[in-house]
């Protein structure tokens, strides 16, 4: 299967005009000079659900994927309804959807690093191109958006940039496209802020338009541009249709990522419904988690078989009520904790919600990590299991057909924690929310 079909230019759906912000600024190659970076050819998307446990050494640590881009596929590649225009896609991590994820610490949320899936339409040798990442927070004036204006430069009020990068060489002649994963670790990790969403910035330049075999040249026929899993169907055969659910109560035209055209100075959610192949690198000796939904979309079959997915999409919004949005869907959702050593047990939490007031598991255990990110007093134990050793322990939460019909517009959040009984070890996932 060659690299991910282009998105084509759609016109944008939403504008945003801007608002104030504040802030700092750090420049990553000049307080980190000695970041890793590993970039892997894809030559089928097929690998792409094991390439993304690709790990690199920092330190005393194993930086590994967090889990957000579990057993999600890519539907397209996209740079924005803007074309061959200069661009910053933004993608969202949505605070109300996790909780306590990295090593997760009173102060923020510790990450490694991130990792990108990348895509150039023209990759052969003098057609390369530069691209950054840069870390945001929330304006905490306006939910769902970073801390800067569209009409400030790329950059400003960052929690951290990466790069400038180039993009590497790949395709052949008769298919001259190239895609990587590509993992970049901090020297130094970082704490991203609790309790706000989170945007990981790719800013592309204009296409180069360096393809001599195309009319008009540009993108899509040159440029770099972004995996991206899709939320509805129109422009791919694979995506993964989403319950009723509204996300971010229907702020963000239902997207995860936001295009900052940045020769215009505006925000759109647009170009449909997209959630980036983009993830953060934690360290292999936490706890990590994701809320994953088992579906029977033939459009995204990834999340047929158990654990399902961990798509933003259905296992966030999973169509799971009776009557369901879409005909003859009946998901089923759960938790999947990442990462605990065999004969663990893992106990799986749920609530109506989060806690206000996330509890460090070392207040109960030296030495353990996480918090406990559900109410102590009103979270229930939904179940456990004797961890497997794969690397991957689920447990569904499940809906009779009676409670489908009755779970309309509830929210459920949920949680995993590991405890080795050879140790006395805690170690937590973070708390993710279904919204029905």
């Amino acid at each position: 299967m060659p690299p991910a079909a282009a998105e084509r230019c759609f016109a944008p759906d939403r504008i945003y005009p801007g608002f104030p912000s504040c802030g700092f600024l750090l420049h990553w190659q000049v307080l980190f000079p000695t970041c890793s970076y590993l970039a892997i050819r894809m030559q089928k998307l097929l690998f792409l659900s094991s390439i993304l446990a690709t790990a690199l050494s920092i330190s005393a640590q194993t930086p590994v994927a967090a889990g957000f881009t579990y057993r999600v596929a890519t539907g397209a590649t996209s740079r924005g309804p803007q074309g061959a225009g200069a661009a910053q896609l933004l993608f969202r991590f949505d605070s109300e959807d996790y909780r306590s994820y990295g090593d997760a610490q009173a102060a923020g949320n510790q990450v490694l690093g991130c990792q990108i899936t990348l895509q150039d339409q023209y990759a052969l040798t003098g057609s390369q191109e530069r691209y950054d990442l840069r870390l945001y927070g929330e304006d905490p004036a306006h939910a769902n958006y970073p801390n800067f204006l569209p009409n400030q430069p790329v950059g400003t009020n960052e929690l951290v940039r990466m790069g400038p990068y180039t993009s590497l060489v790949a395709g052949t002649a008769s298919d001259p496209r190239g895609a990587w994963l590509i993992a970049i670790a901090f020297a130094t990790p970082i704490t991203l802020p609790a309790g706000q969403d989170i945007f990981v910035g790719v800013e592309f330049q204009a296409s180069a338009a360096a393809n001599p075999n195309t009319t008009p040249a540009g993108w899509p026929n040159d440029g770099l541009s972004m995996h991206t899993s899709l939320g509805a169907a129109g422009i791919s055969q694979t995506y993964d249709s989403r319950g009723p659910g509204a996300i971010a109560g229907g702020t963000t035209a239902n997207s995860y990522m936001l295009v900052h055209d940045v020769g215009n100075n505006v925000y759109a959610y647009s170009s449909g419904m997209h959630q980036g192949q983009v993830d953060f690198l934690v360290p292999g000796t936490i706890g990590r988690g994701v809320i994953t939904a088992i579906t029977n979309q033939t459009s995204y079959p990834i999340s047929n078989a158990s654990p399902g997915t961990a798509s933003f999409f259905s296992a966030l919004h999973p169509d799971a009520r009776s009557t369901p949005t879409n005909s003859g869907r009946a998901d089923t959702v759960g938790y999947s904790f990442l990462g605990a050593s065999a004969g663990s047990l893992v106990f799986y939490m749920v609530d109506f919600g989060f806690g206000s007031s996330p509890v460090p598991l070392s207040n109960f255990q030296a030495s353990s990590t996480g918090m406990a990110c559900l109410n102590l007093a009103s979270a229930m134990t939904l179940g456990f299991n004797v961890a497997n050793g794969s690397g991957v322990d689920f447990y569904p939460f499940a809906l009779s057909p009676s409670a489908r019909s009755l779970i309309a517009g509830v929210t459920v959040a949920m949680q995993g924690i590991s405890f080795d009984p050879a140790t006395g070890i805690l170690r937590s996932g973070p708390c993710g929310a279904v919204k029905f």
